[in-house]
């Protein structure tokens, strides 16, 4: 999860997926990215995020989805968890991103 609204930070999250993906043991996980705070009106779009998170350069065999969020509400928590009949996007697949804004 991280804080749609926190534009800084956003690079951070970015460098620190990126990093935990290189691991060995990580190397074919599925990431699902929970973009909060889309209620707030600075937040960066699911678009944006997914861009400031460099998703379509995660490696090839990582799968990888992106769902907007308000853990307030609870609005796109379940949707994100729970749509695992939806195919997870793999990395190269960067025009998948607009399908899930």
């Amino acid at each position: 999860m991280v804080d749609s609204s926190d534009h800084d930070r956003l690079e951070e999250a970015r460098d620190q997926l990126h990093q935990m993906l290189t691991e060995d043991l990580l190397k074919n996980v599925s990431v699902l990215v929970l973009a909060n705070k889309q209620d707030l009106p600075k937040a960066a779009s699911v678009t944006r995020v997914a861009e400031k998170m460099n998703l379509a350069s995660l490696p090839h065999s990582c799968k990888w989805r992106i769902e907007g969020t308000n853990a307030v509400s609870g609005e796109g928590i379940y949707e994100g968890i729970c749509r695992r009949q939806e195919p997870l996007h793999s990395a190269s697949a960067c025009a998948g991103i607009a399908r899930l804004t």
